[in-house]
């Protein structure tokens, strides 16, 4: 598939862009594991005048992400978790590339919203979130989005085949969202639930 292609598709619904102020938004995976072909796409997403979105972990070396800093509006940057160790146990690597290259995109005076899914058992807690959002005010980002962890990938795994490897014990209540969203504005940040 070419760039040529995906935009020629995207500017199909260009009048909704237009009335509604979107465009296009990299997700995945990671978009940035293919950052060559991302930065091609959002190069010519600017040409054609749409808004653009990078979602990503950050898990990349810092070059991958400059080839889409000039072409991006806005990026929705996952952290799981402050600490290395309790990263590493749950995820498989340490959070420390992760958090550097936050830090470095938001020294570019890039428009960064952290986004934190929230998974019982790993990240729920108040000091957790209150860490993640601490970190984030301390770095002058003005935004977070808590996204309460839902089974929806679920049922996918098992229309391929696939075994699904995460099962969390349970979802998070009303209530405890709302208290974790109270932690995260008391660092100063606007909240959102669900992105």
């Amino acid at each position: 598939m070419s760039t040529e292609s995906v935009i020629e598709e995207v500017m199909k619904d260009a009048p909704f862009y237009r009335n509604s102020g979107g465009g296009v938004t990299l997700g995945g995976g990671e978009p940035l594991a293919q950052a060559d072909f991302a930065a091609a796409l959002l190069k010519q997403s600017k040409t054609k005048g749409l808004h653009t979105v990078v979602e990503t972990a950050g898990h990349v070396p810092w070059p991958q992400i400059e080839k889409v800093l000039p072409y991006t509006d806005i990026f929705l940057y996952d952290v799981k978790h402050m600490d290395p160790e309790k990263h590493r146990e749950n995820i498989g690597m340490d959070n420390r590339l992760i958090l550097g290259n936050l830090e470095k995109l938001v020294k570019k005076k890039k428009n960064v919203a952290v986004c934190v899914p929230l998974v019982p058992g790993f990240n729920d807690r108040a000091t957790e979130i209150g860490a993640i959002a601490r970190f984030a005010a301390g770095l002058d980002i003005q935004e977070i989005n808590l996204l309460p962890y839902h089974r929806l990938g679920e049922g996918k795994y098992r229309l391929l085949g696939r075994h699904y490897e995460f099962q969390a014990p349970r979802k998070l209540s009303e209530e405890e969202i709302d208290r974790l969203k109270n932690v995260a504005a008391a660092a100063g940040l606007k909240v959102k639930v669900g992105g």
